[in-house]
């Protein structure tokens, strides 16, 4: 049951102010999540973003965060991939059309358009990664994703069958990615975003440079924050102060990753320093999926995370960045607390943003429908963790493809009917064929 009856002080509902000086109409952020919803090899929006952000833009959320959006074609994440060319003019013709979706609503409703840059690095899959076969992914170091893995055997072999071991990054490649990334975001800026946010959690390449466990580098970029730092440093001296930039940090580098609050204090504030909006609190990689699943565990230890940034922002003598805190946020009460106790600025939905596109006018309205209804998704207890977090994203990316195309979500949507429904989007003949090429395929790997 929703209401939208507030604590004391600031409420989900209150306007918040970036540094920049972008205004949100309220706190609730309508946080990225994976569409799978591109052609096969990524690319741009195409009609179904459109309809899928045209329903968010219109839902009253105060920021509209956009699904991953990678700035190298050759290092994909799922196969269908949002992808970003700056040089390609059709490219920004139709990512222009994704910010006008976003921004649908009204002129005095209409939430900020924040584009999602990601450079998913070593964990890139193998055949659906954008690369050749003898093609590696980049990494921060030569490690490859699930080499310490403390599970069975089945899930090793799973690792090893879709992760590749790394090319690591020289300095000279470094610098590329680094003016990749600016690149995106003036693309971003010149396609009527309202800002950007660089994805540096979930394991991705900034994430991977920001793990003790991933990165054992010995030049300046051992500090993983480096790269992130110049990538802001670099926006922001090549697009107009009103640009709001933000940055996704991962809570398990620091808590679990061997960081600890000391670095992760010193990172806030040089984020700071360079000029970032906000900074958004999340966690999890695909050796620890167990923390992007829906659990209220993982809600109080990114919500501990996020107490630290706010102390840790709490001192700054100037404008300081917004706290995001994403994970496990399903009821008012949780919005209200997280406010209220200062756990964070604003607050991330990413799952509830899919139940219900239009959360935030139901909250306002004092809607008392049961409008957050989780699918109970439970996989066998040997499944590996990496296949069961899986079963989750293929729910939610089926009910958003539902959603783009005009029906209602199914909340009866099995597990297994989602992970079918994801990977092989045809019927009869074609699901077979399709599934004996993947057999084919894991047969021929192991028997190498």
């Amino acid at each position: 049951m929703v209401s939208n009856g507030s604590l004391d002080g600031l409420g989900p509902h209150s306007p918040a102010t970036l540094p920049c000086g972008r205004t949100l109409n309220n706190r609730m952020v309508k946080a990225a999540m994976y569409e799978h919803l591109a052609d096969l090899g990524g690319g741009p929006p195409n009609p179904l973003h459109l309809s899928l952000y045209r329903k968010w833009g219109m839902g009253g959320w105060g920021m509209v965060i956009t699904g991953n959006v990678q700035i190298s074609k050759q290092h994909l994440t799922l196969g269908r991939d949002l992808c970003l060319h700056p040089l390609e003019r059709t490219n920004q013709e139709h990512f222009g059309r994704l910010a006008d979706a976003i921004h649908a609503s009204s002129s005095d409703n209409r939430p900020l358009a924040i584009m999602q840059l990601s450079h998913s690095g070593r964990q890139s899959p193998r055949f659906i990664g954008g690369r050749s076969l003898l093609s590696k992914p980049v990494a921060p170091s030569s490690q490859r994703v699930g080499l310490n893995s403390k599970e069975g055997l089945l899930a090793r072999t799973i690792y090893g069958f879709m992760f590749q071991k790394p090319h690591g990054l020289f300095p000279e490649e470094i610098s590329c990615i680094i003016e990749d990334f600016v690149h995106a975001a003036k693309t971003a800026y010149d396609c009527g975003f309202d800002g950007i946010q660089l994805h540096a959690s979930h394991g991705y390449l900034l994430s991977q440079f920001l793990s003790r466990k991933v990165n054992d580098r010995e030049d300046e970029y051992r500090d993983g924050i480096r790269i992130v730092s110049k990538i802001v440093s670099g926006i922001r001296a090549s697009l107009p102060a009103s640009f709001a930039v933000g940055v996704k940090i991962n809570a398990g580098d620091y808590i679990l990753g061997g960081l600890g609050e000391k670095e992760a204090n010193a990172h806030i504030e040089t984020l700071a320093a360079d000029g970032v909006d906000f900074i958004e609190v999340s966690g999890g990689d695909y050796e620890n999926p167990e923390f992007m699943a829906s659990t209220s565990a993982r809600q109080v230890f990114f919500s501990a995370f996020s107490k630290i940034a706010m102390r840790a922002v709490a001192s700054l003598p100037d404008k300081r960045p917004l706290i995001m805190l994403t994970g496990g946020i399903r009821t008012p009460e949780q919005m209200n607390r997280a406010l209220n106790d200062a756990d964070a600025d604003l607050l991330g939905l990413g799952r509830p943003s899919v139940l219900c596109p239009d959360l935030p006018i139901r909250l306002r309205d004092g809607d008392r429908a049961p409008v957050i209804l989780e699918p109970q998704l439970k996989s066998p207890s040997w499944f590996p963790k990496l296949i069961g977090a899986g079963v989750g994203t293929a729910w939610y990316t089926v009910q958003m493809k539902r959603i783009a195309t005009g029906e209602n979500i199914d909340l009866t949507l099995s597990g297994l009917e989602a992970v079918w429904s994801m990977w092989i989007p045809f019927s009869g003949l074609y699901q077979c064929i399709s599934l004996l090429l993947v057999l084919s395929l894991a047969i021929a790997y192991l028997s190498l």
